[in-house]
């Protein structure tokens, strides 16, 4: 008799074989950008409508320094995460679980001290940085709200980065969900009252949501493996060298986004300060499929890395996809951003500046790639790339301010020359928008010359025994 055909599969083996075929990078990749979107459908609704026709335009120009205030104050126990998500998928591959419980108890109480100090400095002069956001000097309660956010954005990293590492991947994937619906439940309750203070809370309490979810998921973890804690006293010291190069990249990184929206809260009209926020809301659209790819790359080619398997393969997958995906969210967006700033009449302030929308999504897609090669960089525990990514970064935010400052050098000039300088256009919107794309480029260009010639180099080596030095 003749074989049978066997049947094919049902579709919902399909979707069972699904994950396996995917990898773990590309399903919860995949999953993590769904879930997302939904939280994104309500923060659309708050930041293009609500947000705006309860917040003056006075005002509205705040927001995003306010929140990169937050993040600044936040920077020095962000310097702690990138370090401790690398130890604990460490102490994850070599089942030394009780060490890792240690460190996420550790990595906690030195995230809230390293906060408290970074509150401690600002509550000593907090008049100079209001004075420049354009805020009222005697609103302390704008500054503990911040000063909160701040804690509660270096805790939220931290505890995601934890259940990554432990590959609790699905409470990462979901954890997100239920903070936007938080956030709008608070804003539709104090926005009305308290329209700065209230859109603070609401940030305060989504972040709260999510490190109540993704802390469970790792705390469960560890209590299952981990009775108790476990000393890593002689591994500090291999932490401290990973960690020392990460906090002058951290820090430059933070600093150049909060320079550059800085320098337009301060030195342009606040018209301008509120067209920059629609600019800036529309323009993250290639980030919000980024951020879905970078949440789960830096753990899967840590892992990857420790146990001597290829990286370069998954790498070249991710930065191929986020170029391709930030390219056409740079296309969609500079047909429709004319549009879409003409929906509303709040909006309508931006309308003048609709093709930065595509600008600076671009530039966003340009750092979008370059931190795939960054965060691979980091999980291999190599730090050659800070020779040109640092000083790219210093020049660029030190420029941008200095050339907004120009008027401290009038007395030093000759007038012919200041003459000359003071025709630029600098003082615009778009120039400094334009300024921070072109060196988010300039970025995206070092690293790629620098992955093009230590590949040149390691063709020329001969084969190293070790299968850990063989990863691309």
């Amino acid at each position: 008799m003749p074989d049978t055909p066997s049947p094919r599969p049902s579709l919902l083996r399909r979707l069972r074989a699904l994950p396996a075929r995917l990898g773990p990078l590309w399903w919860y990749g995949a999953l993590l950008f769904c879930a997302n979107r939904l939280g994104d459908a309500v923060n659309l609704y708050a930041g293009a409508c609500l947000i705006p026709a309860r917040v003056s335009a006075e005002r509205l120009g705040a927001v995003r320094p306010l929140l990169l205030l937050a993040a600044l104050l936040a920077t020095p126990a962000g310097f702690l995460v990138t370090p401790a998500e690398k130890f604990f998928n460490v102490f994850h591959e070599r089942r030394q679980y009780g060490r890792a419980k240690a460190l996420l108890r550790d990595a906690t109480l030195a995230v809230c001290g390293l906060v408290a100090v970074s509150a401690a400095v600002l509550a000593v002069r907090p008049g100079p940085i209001l004075e420049r956001l354009r805020l009222d000097l005697d609103d302390r309660v704008l500054l503990v709200l911040t000063v909160l956010l701040g804690a509660t954005g270096s805790l939220r990293p931290l505890v995601q980065a934890a259940a990554r590492a432990f590959q609790r991947f699905a409470a990462v994937v979901w954890s997100g969900v239920p903070g936007s619906f938080v956030r709008l439940a608070v804003l539709w309750a104090l926005l009305g009252t308290w329209p700065l203070r209230g859109y603070l809370c609401a940030q305060i309490a989504a972040d709260a949501a999510c490190i109540a979810i993704a802390l469970a998921a790792a705390v469960r973890f560890l209590r299952v493996r981990a009775a108790r804690c476990e000393s890593y006293r002689d591994a500090r010291g291999e932490m401290a060298r990973f960690a020392a190069p990460l906090v002058l990249c951290n820090l430059l990184g933070t600093g150049q986004a909060f320079v550059e929206a800085f320098v337009i809260r301060q030195r342009l009209p606040a018209s301008d300060s509120a067209a920059d926020y629609f600019v800036q809301m529309l323009a993250m659209l290639p980030f919000y499929f980024g951020d879905a790819i970078a949440a789960f790359l830096f753990p899967i080619l840590s892992s990857r890395h420790e146990s001597g398997r290829d990286t370069g393969r998954m790498l070249r997958q991710a930065m191929a996809g986020s170029l391709a995906i930030g390219l056409g969210c740079t296309a969609l967006l500079a047909v429709v951003s004319p549009w879409v700033l003409s929906l509303r009449p709040d909006w309508v302030l931006a309308q003048p500046f609709a093709w930065l929308v595509a600008v600076v999504a671009l530039g966003k897609t340009f750092r979008m790639v370059a931190n795939c090669f960054l965060l691979r960089e980091q999980a291999c525990r190599r730090f050659g790339f800070l020779w040109h990514y640092a000083p790219i970064l210093a020049v660029s935010s030190l420029g941008l301010y200095a050339l907004e400052g120009w008027d401290f050098f009038r007395p030093l000039l000759p007038a012919r020359l200041w003459a000359r300088v003071a025709a630029w256009p600098r003082a615009s919107l778009p120039f400094i928008l334009c300024w921070g794309v072109a060196w988010n480029a300039a970025v995206l260009a070092a690293v790629l010359l620098h992955g093009v010639l230590r590949r040149h180099r390691g063709r020329l080596r001969p084969p190293h025994p070790d299968p850990s030095a063989i990863t691309d």
